[in-house]
């Protein structure tokens, strides 16, 4: 039976304060923490139906502490209505930004994301067309939160994920920033480069004001209809599946 404080404990990381004291981040779901125990990250903690736990003893070997649970406390610290059989605490992972770290190709960059569901869906897409590097200003939704977390489908831990002052960060490195705006070129007309930064603004706003003199080339994805715009996700998938087809 889990105590008390132990389930205080995994609550707190349910918040970005608990999460930022604790450097840890809760994955819950069984596809989910199984790509988890693929990844790289370091595993702290797992709690789990015995069901699960035994179906997976060799994959939890590398968790430090390991705990069978009953149904009726994972109910107590899981966000679901319905639980999912496990429950991961996994160490948050710091990557330290700098140009030396992003690797070629394509990197993404975000500007006020604030839809967890939204960010989760730009990871697993970006996951998808091999993106590895996503740098999110301060006020993009933080990529560790629950929503987010459920949403990656486990891209999380196959891509790097940093937070900084986007204007300071291209105004020191200079990279090539293609903008998605709507008053943009056609993508499908334009010539892209094979490398560069694609910056996504936020849902509402676009891209903030500060950013735009950094844009060395603005592009839109093309209406056909008469919706007035995209979602946020959905738009960065429609660019990324254009510009990654030049490096084929």
């Amino acid at each position: 039976m889990l105590s008390r404080n132990e389930v205080l404990f995994i609550k707190e990381l349910h918040h970005k304060k608990g999460r930022s004291e604790q450097l840890l981040f809760v994955v819950e779901g069984s596809k989910s923490v199984s790509e988890l125990l693929g990844s790289k990250l370091g595993v702290k903690k797992l709690f789990a139906l015995p069901q699960w736990l035994a179906q997976n003893q060799k994959s939890v070997q590398r968790v430090e502490e390991v705990h069978s649970i009953s149904e009726k406390d994972l109910e107590k610290i899981s966000l679901h209505k319905s639980p999912q059989q496990v429950i991961a605490l996994a160490e948050l992972p710091i990557y330290n930004l700098n140009k030396a770290t992003i690797s070629k190709g394509f990197t993404l960059i975000l500007d006020g994301i604030q839809d967890p569901g939204n960010l989760g869906t730009i990871i697993r897409t970006a996951d998808w067309y091999g993106i590895t590097d996503i740098i999110c200003s301060p006020t993009t939704a933080d990529c560790f939160q629950h929503k987010v977390v459920q949403a990656c489908m486990g891209s999380l831990f196959r891509t790097y994920i940093y937070y900084t002052d986007l204007e300071t960060y291209i105004a020191q490195h200079k990279p090539y920033i293609i903008g998605a705006a709507l008053d943009g070129q056609n993508i499908k007309d334009t010539k892209l480069p094979k490398d560069g930064c694609l910056l996504i603004g936020s849902e509402g706003q676009g891209i903030s004001a500060n950013l735009l003199p950094y844009l060395n080339l603005k592009v839109s994805i093309p209406r056909i209809g008469k919706a007035e715009s995209l979602n946020a996700a959905v738009a960065t998938g429609i660019l990324l599946d254009r510009m990654v087809q030049i490096n084929e």
